[in-house]
């Protein structure tokens, strides 16, 4: 999550502030990362679409909620595709979560309809596509939208070196100090993002590790499972 914010961080001038993100797909620790992230940002909406019993959890949506009520954010979500709020980016990731198994055999029934597609894309113009890849063509989204002049999933690909981001966030100069640690001056905007950042990633740890061992023990809800 970190990498992505970056992204979005230099594609919308070095703001988070206001941007509109909407989220596509299984309420997983994606999910609930990215609204804990943008919730902390003065009048962001992240808007989450996500299949009737895959949502991001309730714990989190009020956490989320708790964050937005001091920084004039907003915080939705919905289990139907139908009036798309115009946004800045579209967000999507892999329907199988890595090292999951979801315990209704029919679960892709529920998430076909949340396809990022062509017609999301022209339902919300302007909007940059962002995934975190690898990606499963025709699952949550479309080649036509993956290597589409929208998508910026590639460029978020190269933020994806930790060390990277991490040197960024504490001035170090991987060209001249790789090894020494030395600093360089930063402004206090960008340390309290960086830190605001590390700390979701760090609070929202355990809720993956929760989330990742209910779908593997099938402690899902009972709606989601078969008959």
């Amino acid at each position: 999550m970190l990498t992505d914010l970056t992204t979005l961080l230099g594609r919308f001038g070095g703001r988070i502030e206001g941007l509109r993100v909407l989220y596509v797909g299984e309420g997983n620790h994606t999910a609930s990362a990215l609204t804990s992230a943008l919730s902390r940002h003065s009048g962001t909406e992240p808007h989450l679409r996500t299949p009737g019993c895959y949502g991001v959890e309730q714990r989190h949506l009020d956490r989320a909620a708790e964050s937005a009520a001091g920084s004039a954010a907003r915080v939705e979500q919905r289990h139907d595709m139908a009036d798309l709020p115009e946004g800045y980016a579209v967000h999507t990731i892999r329907w199988q979560t890595t090292g999951t198994t979801k315990p209704d055999p029919d679960w892709r029934l529920a998430f076909e309809p949340f396809r990022v597609d062509k017609v999301v894309m022209d339902a919300t113009p302007g909007a940059l596509f962002t995934h975190n890849l690898p990606a499963h063509r025709s699952d949550e989204v479309t080649a036509e939208v993956l290597e589409g002049p929208a998508s910026i999933a590639f460029e978020q690909a190269e933020f994806r070196s930790a060390r990277a981001v991490l040197e960024w966030c504490v001035g170090t100069d991987p060209a001249t100090a790789p090894l020494s640690g030395r600093r360089s001056t930063k402004t206090a905007s960008r340390t309290k993002w960086c830190t605001s950042a590390i700390w979701t990633a760090w609070s929202t740890a355990g809720g993956r590790r929760a989330h990742w061992s209910s779908w593997r023990t099938g402690s899902a809800p009972a709606v989601c499972r078969s008959a």
